[in-house]
């Protein structure tokens, strides 16, 4: 399958993002533990902005990869990571709650959906 310049720009910005998130989730994480980084609250409401975003850009690229049904199923999947995106919701000011939350399941179960998606989406770069 061919990308268009536009579509090729699209699933590179996509594919940063991702990368994004991903170092966001690192900082968040060494924030619980590291007092002198004091930005993890902004970073990880910065990552639930990037998830709608993500979620915004699925719907394009079902349609754009729709002969591609694995990949199809990858951005289907991501509903996985809104689940546990929505177990933040109240409690965002409980420090222990919210440490528990991102690193036992919100940043593990992104970085696992990351990782179906990932490659074979930079394979359609490739050709």
């Amino acid at each position: 399958m061919k990308l268009a310049d536009s579509q090729v720009r699209a699933v590179k910005e996509y594919l940063a993002l991702l990368e994004t998130v991903e170092e966001g989730f690192d900082y968040v994480e060494e924030s619980f533990v590291d007092y002198e980084k004091t930005e993890g609250d902004v970073v990880l409401s910065d990552i639930i902005t990037a998830f709608m975003e993500l979620e915004e850009t699925h719907v394009r690229f079902r349609d754009l990869f729709a002969k591609d049904p694995a990949l199809v199923e990858s951005f289907n999947e991501f509903k996985d990571v809104l689940i546990e995106c929505l177990k933040l919701e109240d409690k965002m000011e409980d420090q222990n709650a919210k440490q528990q939350i991102v690193k036992e399941s919100l940043s593990p179960v992104y970085r696992a959906w990351m990782k179906g998606v990932y490659e074979p989406l930079s394979q359609h770069l490739v050709h």
